[in-house]
């Protein structure tokens, strides 16, 4: 997940300390499969995402501008798409594993 546009919010070389919430609520790092990404602060990695990690996740920073602190936050919608599971391939047809043509006539099911 990345927190889009932080790069604009940095001091002389360095990258803004991100805070991450998912629906409001802190302690998102607690987590072992939430990780930010050292090459790249501003992303956040879930490992082993699942359907409950789904939901809105907010990032934020403060920035100071003219002598006067800000917040700045981003909010990122996060939907999870599994992967099928891996089952083995089933033969319906023909339950016997063979099908008798006659020569020069096309199987019934590649015309």
């Amino acid at each position: 997940m990345r927190c889009p546009y932080m790069e604009f919010f940095t001091y002389e070389n360095t990258s803004p300390v991100l805070q991450w919430y998912k629906e409001c609520r802190t302690g998102l790092l607690e987590d072992k499969r939430f990780q930010i990404i050292k090459a790249s602060p501003h992303d956040l990695k879930v490992n082993n995402a699942t359907r409950n990690d789904e939901g809105i996740y907010i990032c934020q920073t403060s920035y100071i501008y003219m002598e006067r602190w800000y917040n700045v936050s981003r909010v990122i919608q996060l939907s999870v798409r599994e992967r099928p599971p891996n089952l083995p391939t089933e033969i319906l047809y023909p339950k016997n594993n063979s099908i008798e043509v006659e020569l020069g006539k096309s199987l019934p099911f590649f015309k």
